[in-house]
């Protein structure tokens, strides 16, 4: 018994390794793409201000001081660089010290709104730990509080009755035009909760960020 215990303690010390291994990988290369497509930014295509504001974009304090310049960033950041495997670090400590999973789930959301290299880095690198966050169980407490935890960012588009003979004009609005995944709900049957309305906007939102991750 006392052997097996051993033997189990070394496998799951083995297989920890690999997932940091791993993590600080899939990091880098996250690193790397973030880089890339700062180099590929038109310059002058969006303000600075802009710029940081579009989750999809903004490294955040990972942005190098080169692209800073060019971007039109001075100022608006401190003037140190923050590497993503640090900020990812120093997320996942403060969201350690939240008392609930749903508090859990509304800062992961507040990453995501600010920086996704930052959001998905997270994901990635601890996925065991922020998976039932981001979807079940905790999403579905999320969707019953939507209405509540409601955020200004858009994070889908909503199609009722109203939109009958303009549905390509909402969808149109989306501003993201390379579009490959969507996910669609009626939210009539949501994790066995019920109806939900609109309120089952978490669902397609955890499905698409673990899809993405």
């Amino acid at each position: 018994g006392g052997a097996g215990t051993a033997g189990t303690g070394v496998a799951d010390s083995a297989a920890d390794d690999l997932d940091l291994f791993a993590s600080g990988i899939i990091i880098a290369e996250a690193e790397a793409l973030t880089a890339k497509r700062l180099e590929e930014e038109e310059e002058g295509s969006l303000s600075g201000y802009q710029w940081l504001k579009s989750p999809a974009r903004s490294s955040s304090l990972a942005t190098p001081l080169a692209a800073r310049a060019r971007l039109g960033l001075r100022g608006l950041l401190p003037g140190g660089v923050v590497s993503l495997d640090v900020q990812v670090d120093t997320a996942m400590a403060h969201l350690r010290t939240l008392p609930s999973d749903l508090l859990k789930y509304s800062y992961l959301q507040t990453l995501q709104d600010g920086s996704e290299a930052v959001y998905y880095g997270c994901l990635v690198a601890h996925t065991k730990e922020c998976m039932p966050l981001v979807y079940t169980p905790t999403v579905g407490q999320a969707c019953i509080d939507w209405h509540r935890i409601h955020r200004h960012t858009p994070r889908g588009i909503y199609i009722s009755s109203e939109d009958a003979g303009h549905v390509e004009e909402a969808l149109s609005n989306w501003p993201e035009k390379d579009v490959e995944v969507i996910v669609v709900t009626d939210g009539e049957r949501i994790l066995g909760l019920g109806d939900l309305g609109t309120n089952g906007m978490g669902i397609p939102v955890g499905k698409l960020a673990l899809y993405t991750a």
